[in-house]
């Protein structure tokens, strides 16, 4: 729940909730990354693959979002999908 408040207002303001000072773009994508770990660690591989889409949409050239979505993947049984 925290740390959906903190996507939600960087995406509405550009900055975390309580705080007018505004954070760099990839903020938020970290961000999403963060909610992501936390789904695929609760077993919700449709909802960590959704935040890290969005987050690759983003920010298409960061490789690491690639890595985090193959564990996403090979944690939920889809090794050649990770592949």
């Amino acid at each position: 729940e925290l740390v959906e408040g903190w996507v939600g207002a960087l995406e509405a303001t550009g900055a975390f909730p309580d705080t007018c000072e505004k954070e760099p773009p990839s903020t938020l994508m970290w961000a999403r990354v963060l909610l992501a770990q936390y789904y695929d660690s609760c077993g919700d591989t449709a909802a960590a693959l959704s935040q890290l889409d969005m987050a690759i949409g983003h920010t298409p050239t960061c490789l690491d979002l690639y890595l985090f979505k193959a564990r996403v993947y090979k944690h939920a049984g889809h090794a050649s999908a990770a592949a």
